[in-house]
């Protein structure tokens, strides 16, 4: 085997290795890792305590109490509709759609009241 073609292959060996074993060097696609898909949403519902610039407090059964932090996508909804946070009074049946980071913390995405309940057949 000549030098170039041992040069060849020695270059071409960890593109190779990275391609057997399905990963790729770069930018992940559309939609890998950092997404927050509604699918990859929790739902936590509970009575509403308490909201903050930073935070929501939501009691859920047991009076167990959860911590939301609100980020720049948390959103209000009444049922279907964009609501302000005002509109949801303390003591108000929600749901809030979230989920928890690697550090413990929850997040909220989504702070719903009102909602349609699907009617069973």
């Amino acid at each position: 085997m000549t030098r170039r073609g041992l040069f060849a292959i020695i270059l071409a060996s960890p593109a190779l290795l990275a391609q057997r074993r399905g990963r790729t060097q770069g930018p992940k696609p559309n939609g890998a890792g950092g997404s927050t898909s509604e699918e990859m949403l929790l739902r936590f519902p509970g009575t509403l305590k308490s909201i903050s610039k930073k935070e929501i407090l939501l009691e859920v059964e047991g009076e167990q109490q959860l911590i939301f932090r609100r980020i720049k996508k948390t959103r209000f909804l009444d049922g279907e509709k964009e609501a302000k946070e005002t509109d949801a009074p303390a003591g108000q049946a929600i749901v809030i759609e979230g989920r928890r980071e690697l550090n413990g913390d929850l997040d909220a995405y989504n702070v719903r009241w009102n909602e349609k309940q699907p009617h069973p057949q």
